[in-house]
């Protein structure tokens, strides 16, 4: 539990900036533009507001699925692979683990890539490139 707590705190302090973030460029949105032009200015700041509330999702959820990997995944793995404890499965424990946190986090990939990014023309990746690198 002391690890869940260390994890609600981190995740509560990053949260907490990313509202202060917003605040902030919601309130210099507003200002007049002094090296870009008034509309790139103003589309920018948005952009930036979309990614800040992208990054707070994005933090409550791994809060969420980090915990209950700590809470019930890693006794549910551990009861799975680990019988005589030795290199071979504690070395599949955490290969495991970490396949199953990347499928876990593939729909933010995805989202991020292809829905986020591809709105505003920051890629032109594809769906044969994203599963190269991914």
């Amino acid at each position: 539990m002391i690890l869940v707590s260390i994890l609600f705190i981190y995740t509560a302090f990053v949260v907490f900036i990313s509202f202060e973030q917003i605040n902030f460029l919601k309130k210099e949105k507003n200002k007049k533009a002094i090296i870009l032009e008034e509309n790139e200015y103003k589309n920018s700041a948005n952009i930036a507001i979309e990614n800040e509330k992208f990054k707070i999702f994005s933090n409550i959820y791994s809060f969420f699925v980090n915990s209950c990997f700590i809470i019930f995944g890693f006794a549910f793995l551990k009861d799975i692979l680990i019988k005589d404890n030795d290199i071979f499965e504690n070395t599949l424990f955490l290969l495991s683990f970490l396949v199953i946190l990347s499928v876990l986090n593939l729909p933010l990939s995805y989202y991020e890539i292809f829905v986020k990014d591809k709105k505003h023309g920051f890629t032109n990746t594809n769906l044969l490139l994203f599963i190269y690198f991914v």
